[in-house]
């Protein structure tokens, strides 16, 4: 080697290795962004749709319990003269009626 091309190594030599920590850092940087874009975000997605499907879905519980609750009390006092049984029957039928109705209109899986 000639005494140039050593002096050339020295003198890009002290500047590299200053700047390795920072390439260092801002190749982990890199990639930390890249696992969280591709990985981090799409789970977090699913966990905030998983969390707000079931607060929903308890809050459509609680509501149509009140809501037949409520249809109950207004029929028994308004309509049948506070006899309770006749309300559980008109519900009853109507619920039945509603089940068999859904019931027919499901698709049937053939398997074979």
């Amino acid at each position: 080697m000639t005494e140039d091309s050593i002096e050339t190594d020295e003198s890009q030599s002290p500047s590299s290795d200053a700047d390795w920590p920072k390439r260092a850092a801002d190749a982990v940087e890199t990639l930390a962004e890249l696992i969280r874009g591709k990985a981090i975000r799409p789970l977090l997605m699913v966990a905030k749709a998983i969390t707000y499907g079931f607060l929903a879905l308890g809050l459509a519980s609680i509501f149509a319990v009140l809501m037949i609750s409520m249809l109950v009390r207004l029929i028994t006092v308004y309509l049948t003269g506070n006899h309770v049984w006749i309300t559980y029957l008109a519900l009853g039928g109507i619920f039945t009626l509603l089940g068999m109705f859904t019931w027919s209109r499901r698709s049937s899986k053939v398997t074979g």
